[in-house]
């Protein structure tokens, strides 16, 4: 059975082809990993390691080259053979029986699953992790100790703010405490040295007085109203070639409705920006935010009574953005609030 030594990549792969007798394509960078030719051409990643204890070798299938890529085959191999080398054995280690023994990588993945996590918020805990523990996705989730944890917290402080590395490892322990260790090396660490996971405010408490709180309504009504008298087309050419009449200007966000509007349903900025008129039913008074907007992954529903209602009703449609009910992007949303909110909001 003949081998060859190369870098596999998917040109490897690519250039495999049945040759009348089996052959192996071994890595140059990762000793052990390996690809597997039948004599008709079946390629199959598989990965060559001697367990821990053991005085044999033994010669492992990770999978067919169609259903892995290589960079997942290599990750792949590279935990078998970590876990090999602490006496794990891969033909008899399964990922229901030996949860410790699986990787970082692994259980972050199967956290966010399992956890039914919306994707913003996934993604804010891979960079997290990417930030803060990258290195550490090819080990066992086992040999994440409690002295890995203490000299990463350094190195972590140094690097980013006090919050942003407390909100790394809060991450990093939810995800461990689903991994059946027995013990949690972060909540270990921390209790020893008295360290505390909790974030500070960063910010001061915002409020607004009274005075100011007649300012927003009132300036809420007025926009409103003129949203309401304002007329337009948009330029355009009729059937017989002459120009539509400009009746006026296009209406802008309103950035006072959307502010009354999160003041009205405790909502953040997101909830007026990506609101949109299909999640709004006057027949049966109520804006509906489907699961996928809401942290808890469940439906938000919020009636449309007394001032809500007039809000919504007298909002126009915005050209630019149809669909949204306050006609708003993110950046929008913000520069306006800056402008014209912000000055109105005091501090304690």
């Amino acid at each position: 059975m003949s081998s060859n030594h190369t870098e596999i990549t998917q040109r490897t792969i690519a250039k495999v082809e049945a040759s009348g007798s089996p052959y192996f394509i071994r890595d140059s960078n990762l000793v052990g990993f390996a690809i597997k030719v039948t004599a008709k051409g079946k390629a199959t990643f598989i990965v060559e390691i001697r367990v821990k204890g053991k005085t044999s070798a033994i010669r492992y299938s990770i999978g067919d080259v169609e259903d892995y890529t290589v960079k997942d085959a290599r990750d792949e191999a590279h935990l078998i053979i970590a876990n090999a080398k602490r006496g794990y054995d891969p033909r008899y280690t399964r990922e229901d029986k030996n949860p410790r023994a699986q990787s970082l990588r692994h259980h972050l993945e199967v956290y966010l699953k399992n956890k039914k996590i919306r994707e913003s918020t996934a993604t804010t805990y891979r960079n997290q992790c990417n930030n803060a523990f990258k290195d550490w996705y090819k080990l066992p989730v086992d040999a994440i100790t409690r002295e890995l944890i203490e000299n990463r917290k350094s190195e972590l402080n140094n690097k980013f703010s006090d919050n942003y590395t407390n909100s790394c490892f809060r991450t990093l322990k939810a995800i461990l405490e689903t991994s059946d260790l027995p013990f949690n090396p972060v909540k270990k660490a921390f209790k020893k040295w008295g360290w505390s996971l909790q974030s500070t405010p960063t910010i001061k408490a915002q409020y607004l007085m009274p005075d100011k709180i007649r300012y927003l309504f009132h300036g809420c009504a007025l926009s409103l109203m003129k949203d309401t008298e304002e007329k337009y087309v948009q330029t355009d050419i009729d059937e017989d070639g002459n120009d539509s009449v400009y009746l006026g200007e296009k209406p802008l966000p309103n950035i006072f409705a959307a502010t009354v509007y999160l003041l009205l349903i405790g909502g953040r900025k997101q909830d007026a920006v990506n609101l949109k008129w299909n999640q709004i039913d006057f027949t049966s008074k109520r804006i509906t935010y489907p699961p996928s907007s809401r942290k808890e992954n469940r439906p938000h529903l919020i009636p449309i009574t007394g001032m809500l209602e007039d809000i919504l009703k007298r909002l126009p449609r915005y050209p630019d953005r149809p669909e949204l009910v306050f006609g708003m992007s993110g950046e929008m949303f913000r520069t306006r609030y800056e402008k014209d909110i912000q000055p109105l909001i005091g501090f304690l």
